[in-house]
């Protein structure tokens, strides 16, 4: 049980992903990426504009340093709970049950912008009822699976399991920040996120093209680079573990966490970024 001194140092609660896991959504999401800039025009396109004639597509997005050691962190999560400088002790109350606790965690596809790049998360039922970000509760929470696939051997610590592509998106805002542009803090890949659901639901006209083998991709705005948003929703899901923990700060005022320089410590071929 944590002391208040302890509740008064927790910056965030969430799902974190172990060592094994990390490196191997660290090689998937290098490898998506990758496969998105060298065989869809409009995303090379898109981000050869962004990056510029003297740019790199591949240096562009970048990881916040570890608020405590300032420092690369090698590990993602799902943030469900931030406390910043606020008292996080009735939240704890009801969560303090969950920590240590593993969880199945849905990656159910990618998303990028020229601020961030991120992985679209669909909670459990167990999740939602940890997460406090949403207003309302997502349309229909990840059930348990019962037609899974062995796991690819490249990848350990993630299942890849078929997944319908029809389905309407949720409103859910629950996501891992695998990478931000220059001066960009890692808090805007919520943001984007929130835009881009708000664009699937007012149903607003948008490009889409149909990926073999890995799924549908679509993009928003695309004559407006400031607002362009591509979503890309894979034929699989990524299952992974998560275990639910609070990520503590030693510093006394966590307000100004968000002001740490943006170092290029790592670039898209690696994607491990964690976020808010």
């Amino acid at each position: 049980m944590l002391s208040g001194d302890d509740l008064k140092n927790i910056l965030y609660f969430g799902w974190f992903t172990n060592g094994t896991t990390s490196s191997s959504l660290q090689d998937y999401t290098m490898e998506i990426f990758q496969k998105l800039y060298h065989e869809v025009p409009m995303v090379a396109e898109f981000m050869n504009a962004v990056v510029g004639a003297e740019g790199d597509p591949f240096n562009y997005f970048v990881k916040p340093l570890d608020p405590n050691t300032e420092s690369f962190d090698p590990y993602y999560h799902v943030t469900a709970k931030f406390c910043g400088d606020t008292d996080c002790a009735e939240y704890y109350a009801t969560a303090k049950s969950s920590l240590e606790k593993i969880f199945e965690t849905n990656l159910i596809g990618f998303f990028f912008t020229k601020r961030t790049y991120g992985i679209r998360v669909n909670l459990t039922a167990e999740q939602e009822e940890l997460f406090d970000f949403d207003t309302e509760k997502q349309d229909g929470t990840a059930p348990s699976s019962s037609s899974r696939l062995i796991n690819k051997s490249d990848f350990p610590g993630i299942e890849f399991i078929p997944q319908p592509m029809n389905s309407q998106p949720s409103r859910s805002r629950a996501h891992i920040t695998l990478g931000c542009a220059p001066e960009v803090l890692a808090v805007q890949t919520g943001l984007d996120l929130l835009d881009i659901i708000q664009y699937e639901f007012d149903e607003i006209d948008h490009d889409d093209e149909v990926i073999p083998s890995l799924g549908t991709l679509s993009l928003f705005h695309k004559e407006n680079i400031t607002k362009s948003a591509f979503v890309l929703y894979t034929e699989q899901k990524l299952l992974v573990d998560g275990k639910f923990e609070a990520y503590h700060s030693p510093a006394s005022d966590v307000s100004n966490l968000q002001e740490l320089p943006l170092l290029i410590f790592l670039v898209i071929p690696s994607l491990l970024c964690l976020v808010l």
